[in-house]
């Protein structure tokens, strides 16, 4: 009898977490447009707001409101979006220069921080 108890709290407790990312995703999407609807009627916004690593930046916010930022997956592509951003906003910063090494140390990165599996522990 417990169990069921358990697993019908628990199957409440993740629906009601699914609701909520459904509501913050659905948020996000509304004041996006809220913001193309304001731009589309002459109201003055930041041209970088409408350069296209918003675009990447949208998506990762999109994506962790979703799962309502429980996991560091979305910052992923907040901080690429950010990176190419950083070249309107430092003067003299070109990540052009910079890409392929912050490609490899990601590659890295992603290597290192992987979590195990239980068939790569011999």
């Amino acid at each position: 009898m417990q169990t069921t108890e358990y697993t019908t709290e628990n199957r409440d407790k993740k629906y009601q977490r699914k609701q909520r990312g459904r509501i913050l995703g659905g948020l996000v999407i509304v004041a996006a447009g809220a913001v193309l609807f304001a731009h589309k009627a002459g109201a003055v916004l930041p041209e970088w707001l409408f350069a296209w690593p918003m675009i990447i930046i949208a998506i990762g916010i999109y994506s962790g409101a979703r799962r309502s930022f429980r996991d560091f997956q979305w910052l992923i592509p907040v901080a690429i979006g950010g990176l190419f951003m950083a070249d309107r906003f430092i003067e003299g910063f070109s990540l052009g220069h910079y890409i392929w090494p912050i490609i490899v140390i990601a590659i890295g990165l992603s290597i290192m921080l992987r979590p195990k599996r239980k068939h790569d522990c011999i």
